[in-house]
């Protein structure tokens, strides 16, 4: 049985037989070195059913020990680092909370301002609304005393005594004075 009957995607190698083909990764044993230069073996390629391996060496108490101390350094400085992030971490959030405190504080003052501000607007406003009825009100009297001025003089143009119902009883009023006690009226309940 050759090579290629075995492996039909290798064409370089197809004379070869089992026997001669020998793959470079299966006669691969990594070697370990040590401080003893005499403990390395050497690899023939053959299978030598008795080979030694090489047993690491074990650490040394002194190596073990540096590399303890090493590693309780280097947690004591990462706790350290993490105290210090943490703390800073801390103080920004102080700070922040300070900051948000004084701008709810400018907040607060501004919004009772706004209220304040509000009320005064309101009363403003309702001020002014009652006075526009009562000036509404003295307009609308004004324009009924102007009607009732036209009126009596165009009566008085037609008849002059009809124009005036109390004539029956004998008294005049003359047309002026009714019309200036109506305004002076007018006037004194705006001035109110």
């Amino acid at each position: 049985m050759t090579f290629s009957e075995i492996n039909p995607f290798s064409p370089f190698v197809a004379d070869l037989t089992l026997w001669d083909f020998h793959e470079p990764a299966s006669n691969y044993n990594p070697v370990m070195y040590t401080s003893n230069p005499s403990s390395i073996t050497s690899n023939s390629g053959s299978d030598e059913p008795n080979r030694k391996t090489p047993k690491p060496s074990a650490p040394l108490p002194a190596i073990v020990a540096d590399r303890k101390r090493r590693r309780m350094v280097s947690n004591r400085e990462s706790a350290r680092r993490s105290r210090v992030r943490k703390q800073k971490h801390l103080e920004d959030l102080s700070n922040q909370l300070d900051e948000l405190r004084i701008e709810n504080r400018k907040l607060t003052d501004w919004f009772r301002q706004a209220v304040c501000y509000k009320e005064l607007i309101h009363r403003e406003n309702e001020k002014l609304r009652s006075e526009s009825a009562v000036l509404r009100q003295h307009l609308w009297d004004l324009r009924q005393v102007l009607l009732v001025q036209r009126q009596l003089e165009q009566q008085s143009m037609i008849n002059p005594l009809s124009a005036w119902p109390c004539m029956d009883n004998l008294t005049y009023i003359n047309e002026e004075q009714l019309i200036n006690a109506q305004l002076f009226n007018c006037v004194n309940v705006v001035n109110l």
